[in-house]
């Protein structure tokens, strides 16, 4: 956590962003983007030096220390620049553009992010993390360049301009989708597949939550044991690894190694919310235990540690505390014997050393197997050893209570939030627990009376205040937990906002001559470049959910030229999807939509929760209501099962068990 200098301030003292009131303090005279900061530049004929981060990003508190905080290099920032600083999570549009010019420039990316661009926002330098040394040298050339040969940087920035442009505004060819072609993706995600710790085989290891939804789709389809067993190991070595906080609950956002065991400790909202969803997906597939327990104690976590008293979910927890990396989250020798640590089975089952199993003679929680399993290959009786397993835990989380805790990002994000709704609705799928719904609901009513203003969803939201206009993302991923919550509650308004939403996006954020929808409509102009969002990341793209949704709701709604709309989506985006499966593969989830085709259930006279324990990606549900076309003509129908597929309908099914086979 930054410190703060309690003797200058700057404009972003009331900035609703934690990340940013966290530098309000420095000598460095910084802004938020928008008009002021704009407007200045352009009259002082200055150029930006924008510095994008968040709050949980420990090397953005390293150089804020090193470099932000520091007299000399402010001085230099003030007479030469228009300094402004960027939350990335609350502004991921602005990122994305400048993301791809340090990549273009440096090969790689990451933050911090610093970019040194003309006043109208085009770049013409960058990079990442600089040491104080090396920052003033830069700050000190590129002012005197400005001044003394400007035409020079005017060149390079509309080359580069030019370059991140041409990158956005990529040609489609139009091609047409093939059964193998789902074979051939996971076929070449499989040269990846690390079976033997899980996840990709790579250093670091993210969780990357999108790409396992495609995998376990594809296994419900074609049911490729292979497939299952890589989403088994992976989920439990991440669940078992340092990545999960065994004492806490909720996962870090990636592990430094391939064991999982070392992780990058901040935890993110949208990392949680998805992991949620893939447990309780694959829980329903396999109705593995272990599973549900994880997803117990993430759920937990979350009201914990993240749950506002309004309903809605704040977004991470930094890496660090006083001043280190994982301080929190770690123990030596004399911690775990001071807490009471004797038992040799525990120190085996977490792999524990009096140096340390990992660096600065710390400790982190390390187990290779679930306690069942460990206990069953020690032969050990496993009741007794899973209660010595809980009340060693117990220790542990009472000794954090005397502990300061990493920072809390406490900005509330509609995307993230969607996310996090979608999987605790996907948790009461697949278990039936009222609480997880519970969940789900307020965060929906909070993203209702609070992010919601005169028809206008915002993006952020912090001390009842919220500023930022919702991008593409917000709105689809907004509305794609609306349509699960119908499914689960039959609450029309929820199915009949999602279609409000969806209709929205098609109007506002289309761009001619492109079958895809940008990020960000950008209607002040602000922006030199709009950008398209297409790759599946830590984040599935806006566009690949948009359509999903699309594939969905023509049916609900009788919309034959949405499903028209998404259809030429797939067919634009085949080959990029081919050329590289593992960061399009939320659009294979969306393609499988197709080639399989959806199921269309309505259900009369009954509540019973049929999606209850059945994982059916392929089907959407409806009861009978004027509001939704689809179910309307049901009304006054007779009790049973009423199913089609696409464009087909069979005869009415008043055998449950029946029904869920023909879904299947």
């Amino acid at each position: 956590m930054v410190i703060e200098n309690k003797f200058s301030t700057n404009n972003l003292l009331k900035a609703s962003s934690p990340y940013l009131q966290q530098h309000a303090h420095n000598p460095v005279q910084w802004y938020e983007w928008g008009t002021e900061a704009l407007e200045k530049a352009r009259a002082e004929n200055k150029p930006l030096l924008i510095s994008i981060g968040y709050s949980a990003c420990h090397w953005c508190h390293v150089m804020a220390h090193e470099v932000f905080e520091n007299e000399e290099s402010a001085a230099i920032m003030n007479a030469h620049f228009i300094n402004i600083k960027i939350d990335r999570e609350e502004r991921p549009d602005i990122d994305q553009i400048y993301m791809d010019a340090i990549q273009m420039l440096t090969g790689r990316g990451g933050w911090p992010l610093n970019i040194f661009t003309l006043p109208d926002g085009r770049p013409f330098h960058g990079g990442t993390y600089f040491p104080k040394k090396d920052w003033d040298i830069i700050l000190n050339q590129l002012a005197d360049l400005w001044q003394n040969k400007p035409e020079t940087v005017y060149d390079y920035a509309k080359q580069l301009a030019d370059g991140i442009k041409s990158t956005n505004n990529q040609s489609f060819k139009k091609t047409d989708w093939l059964e193998n072609d789902f074979h051939y993706a996971i076929n070449q995600l499989k040269t990846t597949w690390d079976m033997q710790w899980g996840g990709f085989n790579r250093a670091p290891k993210f969780p990357l939550p999108v790409v396992y939804k495609f995998a376990l789709h594809y296994f419900h389809l074609h049911h490729d044991p292979q497939v299952l067993e890589w989403l088994m190991l992976s989920l439990k070595r991440m669940s078992l690894g340092g990545l999960y906080d065994t004492v806490g609950g909720g996962y870090s956002r990636y592990s430094v190694d391939i064991k999982w065991h070392a992780p990058h400790f901040e935890k993110m909202l949208y990392d949680n919310g998805q992991l949620l969803s893939l447990l309780a997906e694959t829980y329903m597939v396999t109705n593995d235990a272990f599973l549900a327990t994880k997803i117990e104690e993430t759920h937990q976590f979350m009201l914990d540690e993240w749950q506002s008293a309004d309903g809605g979910l704040y977004s991470a927890l930094d890496a660090d505390s006083e001043g280190e990396e994982g301080k929190y989250y770690c123990y030596t020798w004399d911690d775990l014997v001071k807490i009471g640590l004797s038992d040799e089975n525990l120190i085996n089952y977490f792999n524990l050393t009096p140096q340390g199993n990992w660096e600065h003679g710390k400790n982190i929680l390390f187990a290779t197997q679930t306690p069942k399993d460990f206990a069953i290959a020690q032969k050990l009786e496993a009741d007794k050893f899973e209660k010595d397993l809980k009340m060693f835990l117990n220790a542990l989380k009472n000794e954090r209570t005397n502990q300061i805790k990493p920072g809390l990002d406490d900005k509330i994000l509609t995307s993230w939030n969607a996310l996090a709704a979608t999987g605790l609705l996907k948790c009461y799928q697949a278990t039936g627990d009222k609480s997880y719904l519970e969940t789900a609901e307020k965060v929906l009513n909070f993203i209702e009376n609070n992010l919601w203003i005169h028809g206008q969803l915002y993006r952020n939201y912090k001390n009842g205040t919220a500023t930022i206009p919702a991008f593409l993302e917000d709105y689809v991923l907004l509305a794609e937990a609306l349509t699960l919550g119908y499914q689960l509650t039959f609450k029309a308004n929820y199915l009949v906002k999602a279609k409000e939403i969806i209709a929205h996006v098609l109007q506002n954020f289309g761009q001619t001559g492109n079958p895809f929808y940008v990020f960000n409509p950008d209607p002040y102009g602000e922006l030199f470049v709009k950008k398209t969002d297409l790759g599946d990341d830590v984040i599935p793209s806006a566009n690949s959910v948009l359509c999903e949704l699309l594939l969905k709701h023509c049916f609900y709604f009788e919309k034959h030229e949405w499903r028209e709309i998404a259809l030429n989506m797939l067919q634009n985006i085949r080959n990029q999807v081919l050329q590289g499966p593992a960061w399009y593969s939320n659009w294979l989830s969306a393609a499988m939509l197709v080639d399989s085709g959806i199921n269309q259930l309505t259900v009369v006279g009954s509540s019973e929760h049929i999606f209850k324990g059945n994982y059916l990606p392929n089907t959407i549900l409806a009861s009978p209501s004027s509001y939704i076309p689809l179910s309307a003509e049901k009304l006054e129908a007779k009790a049973g099962f009423y199913i089609c597929r696409d464009f087909e309908c069979f005869a009415p099914e008043t055998d449950y068990g029946k029904a869920i086979d023909r879904l299947y």
